[in-house]
């Protein structure tokens, strides 16, 4: 014989929870499972007194233990403690023998900060009963008590969603700290941001998924420059809270969970990494969201929130299974149930793969088989990144929350249950990227891959500070802003590496030198990382796919990042700021210019050298020639890195 042990807390009073507990009424409203109705044929609330009472399904696919439909059992109550316990002996009307034979239920009622803390204890769960499906029926009326319960003693209708008030403060925290930042560093960090922003036209980047490009080229035309897509990256970030205490509130009661938010607000990585156009923050505020949406039960919500998962990172399509199978096991399982899980949360990597023959576009790749064992240190890394900016505080936290799920037992709430699966897919996934990074492409891949780790640690946290109830605000109030701080001090670090701080510079004195109608040419070290691309290309796809990834390189702007930040930096176009930098690749015939930027006769009006400029074509090399014996206008320095600045003369311009 096998036992449920579940406990859920209640802000209201014990003996608001105990009436709740003989009440028939209240009995058939909330001691039933999702999906199913309650009829209450008979109940003596006493000691020794009897009951009966019967559930059906609601659609007729339920398979009953007493008719086709419909479970019925009856019972007695063996022991009432006043506002303390009640104690049950329940059974079966079945003609199944493994479902027969008594079984006692225990309610357990406790004090516990302002509320009240039910353990209910199902003990003699006979054979044929499944102890999953039991638990699962057991959190959803429980937590449906308290949901009435709460209702009744706040003199409200019972609702399904947090207090409103919860959802605008964490909006407004979320968005507040982010415009700050950007208000406080207006520079743009990152590779990946940058190439966005400096690709404007565009909408799909190579192998990308496309929803943070879409906004980008959306945005460009209304503002041409960052600005305007960092505030709506604020707004992202916010709504990417609102999902995280949404996701919370399954797990910890709604004031818990809006302290607990400020570990996923004041996270330094995920606070910094929302204030440019990365893609991570997608992923988090629709995957969160997809997984309380359908922890509830709201189906066509998860499946929207999905969708905007599954179109900013591939780690979104990972979601589509852990939540289909949560649907198929809420729904029942059968062929049709199935298919209707691949259509709701799958429809958007289908239609992309349709679209594009595969995985990604001819040309480009995401995944691959792994190539040596090397990939498992992948693990480590994450992991390494993971605890260094989740903070010491929320680390030691999540420990004490992940402590306590296993010393209640705890471990198989549905919240928990389905994101396990989702983390272990993703660390599956993770060996299979083919993106991975240098030094080492084999053991390293991008450290933004630590946002949902992130999040989870920050959801332990949370579980671990509904346990410390004297404490709950100062920490948690502690934790944002020591979090703030941090991202403040990543922020101003960003700023001041030399290669963003001299772009800047230059774009700042460009905006008060160059005229309209002027032309400045930037001299920058070409960017490298070409061979090995087509090389991978090549060996996954042969010479037609290096030659579908030569004309994307083509097609996008992929000139250098010195470059592209005083273009982004700056209010000027690309027909008043120029790069003519090629693309050569080595090949085993010899150099191979892949992308072709021709350099005019006519000479620009300024030009910006970087110190460590290398020239590409000989039409770069004679732009550097004209200015060899000159003094430049400015020059800027930072560490060992340089910039200068040259006004050409009319004579010099032929």
């Amino acid at each position: 014989m096998s036992s449920t042990r579940i406990s859920r807390r209640v802000n209201a009073p014990r003996a608001n929870v105990y009436r709740a507990l003989l009440d028939a009424r209240a009995v058939a409203t909330w001691m039933v499972p999702t999906g199913m109705t309650s009829q209450v044929h008979a109940f003596d609330a006493r000691e020794g007194g009897s009951f009966r009472i019967s559930l059906t399904y609601d659609e007729p696919t339920g398979t009953g233990k007493t008719t086709a439909r419909t479970d019925t059992y009856h019972g007695r109550f063996v022991k009432l403690v006043a506002n303390q316990q009640v104690v049950e002996v329940v059974e079966f009307e079945t003609t199944d023998p493994a479902l027969r034979g008594e079984m006692t239920i225990t309610y357990t009622l406790a004090d516990a900060d302002g509320g009240t803390e039910v353990l209910a204890v199902h003990d003699g769960l006979p054979p044929g009963l499944s102890t999953a499906d039991n638990e699962v029926g057991w959190r959803m009326s429980l937590a449906k008590l308290a949901a009435l319960v709460e209702a009744e003693a706040n003199h409200t209708r019972p609702s399904s969603l947090p207090p409103p008030a919860h959802l605008l403060a964490v909006f407004m925290a979320g968005f507040v700290v982010r415009a700050w930042l950007i208000w406080r560093e207006p520079s743009v960090f990152g590779g990946d941001s940058i190439l966005r922003l400096a690709n404007w036209e565009h909408v799909i980047l190579s192998h990308q998924l496309p929803l943070p490009q879409l906004l980008v080229h959306l945005l460009h035309p209304l503002m041409p420059g960052p600005t305007l897509v960092r505030y709506i990256m604020a707004i992202a970030g916010a709504l990417a809270g609102v999902s995280f205490y949404l996701l919370a509130t399954t797990i910890v009661p709604a004031d818990v969970a809006l302290a607990g938010t400020a570990f996923f607000v004041g996270n330094p990585m995920i606070l910094t990494h929302s204030t440019v156009p990365y893609q991570e923050i997608f992923l988090l505020a629709g995957g969160l969201a997809a997984f309380y949406a359908a922890l509830t039960g709201r189906w066509y919500l998860a499946s929207a929130a999905l969708a905007v998962a599954c179109l900013a990172r591939y780690e979104g399509w990972i979601a589509c299974p852990a939540i289909g199978l949560l649907y198929v096991h809420r729904k029942g399982w059968s062929v049709r149930r199935v298919a209707e899980a691949v259509l709701l949360f799958g429809w958007v990597p289908l239609l992309w793969m349709a679209y594009h023959h595969g995985i990604t576009q001819q040309g480009s790749f995401a995944i691959e088989p792994p190539a040596s064992i090397q990939r498992f240190f992948r693990w480590a890394y994450i992991g390494y990144i993971t605890a260094r900016n989740a903070t010491l505080p929320v680390l030691v936290l999540a420990l004490f929350g992940a402590w306590q799920l296993a010393r209640r037992g705890l471990w198989r709430h549905p919240t928990l249950g389905a994101l396990s699966l989702y983390f272990a897919l993703f660390l599956v996934a993770l060996l299979a990227s083919a993106q991975g990074m240098e030094p080492n492409t084999e053991r390293y891949v991008t450290p933004r891959e630590a946002h949902f780790p992130l999040a989870g640690f920050a959801l332990l946290a949370t579980v671990g500070l509904r346990f410390l109830p004297r404490f709950r605000r100062p920490i948690a109030a502690a934790c944002g802003m020591l979090g703030f701080w941090l991202a403040q001090q990543s922020l101003h670090d960003q700023a001041r590496r030399p290669g963003l701080a001299l772009s800047i510079e230059a774009a700042q004195y460009l905006g008060a030198h160059l005229r309209p109608g002027e032309q400045a040419v930037v001299l920058a070290a070409p960017i490298t990382g070409v061979e090995s691309y087509l090389d991978h290309l090549v060996r996954k796809r042969g010479s037609a796919g290096r030659a579908a990834g030569v004309a994307i390189l083509n097609q996008l702007d992929n000139r250098p990042e010195q470059f592209h930040r005083i273009l982004v930096h700056s209010r000027f176009g690309k027909r008043q700021l120029q790069n003519y930098s090629q693309l050569i690749v080595r090949t085993p015939t010899g150099p191979d210019t892949v992308v072709k930027f021709p350099v005019p006769e006519t000479s620009p009006d300024w030009l910006l050298v970087w110190s460590d400029f290398r020239p590409t074509s000989a039409g770069e090399a004679r732009l550097a020639e004209l200015v060899r014996e000159m003094n430049p206008v400015e020059t800027m320095r930072r560490d060992s890195l340089s910039l200068a600045i040259y006004r050409l003369a009319p004579n010099l311009r032929p």
